[in-house]
């Protein structure tokens, strides 16, 4: 009892925390659809999970019910985590570039680097398992929380109707769509560049630029 309750109470933090943290990034421009709808529904699943964590308190829990629900409230604590960490991880980037415009091409890379720091997926895919998970719990007899269902199914289905923040493609890739200019007969080591683009020539403007793989050095 006492870790599902634990579970539950540090997922309402998380999930504190990442609507705390979007308030951050909310002010960047151009954010995909998927950043702004899961946005939306941070609010639905904060309130829910408040709700079950108040009826864990005050509701006895039977031993049998135990392992079902530490199997739902475990997963949907760790991604809340991530989701968390995620956008503050983003938030910091906003904070730290506050002389700069906050566009989501330049934004795009903090997302990007975030995902593989977490090791998540994708913002809308966490909240998808987290509402998935959070339909489950609500459908238990114990919370009496069934009415909350509907509006959870409408979130599932307005997530599944938005195009993806970033394709799998371009963190299963490890492309990092870097651009770098070196002066011409320097040395230097381009390190990671699948899918970058590297700029060399002197500083007279004339340029070469190069796809792919590339390698720099002296003869």
């Amino acid at each position: 009892m006492q870790k599902v309750h634990a579970c539950t109470s540090a997922t309402v933090g998380f999930i504190g925390a990442a609507i705390s943290s979007y308030n951050v990034i909310r002010e960047i421009k151009e954010l995909p659809e998927a950043f702004k709808e899961v946005e939306r529904q941070l609010p639905l699943v904060h309130n829910i999970l408040i709700n079950i964590e108040q009826r864990l308190a005050s509701s006895p829990i039977t031993d049998a019910d135990k392992p079902m629900l530490q199997e739902l409230i475990v997963p949907c604590q760790n991604d809340a985590k991530a989701l968390k960490e995620i956008f503050e991880r983003m938030a910091k980037k906003c904070v730290e570039d506050q002389n700069g415009t906050k566009t989501w091409p330049k934004a795009r890379a903090w997302y990007r680097e975030a995902l593989r720091g977490v090791k998540a997926h994708q913002v809308e895919s966490l909240m998808k398992t987290i509402l998935d998970r959070v339909q489950l719990l609500v459908s238990e007899k114990i919370f009496n929380l069934h009415d909350d269902s509907v509006q959870i199914k409408e979130a599932l289905q307005k997530l599944s109707e938005i195009d993806a923040s970033l394709e799998d493609s371009e963190l299963e890739m490890g492309a990092i769509h870097a651009q770098q200019t070196i002066q011409d007969q320097a040395t230097g080591t381009q390190v990671n560049s699948s899918g970058g683009v590297v700029n060399t020539g002197p500083h007279s403007g004339n340029t070469n630029t190069y796809n792919g793989p590339v390698t720099i050095g002296t003869n």
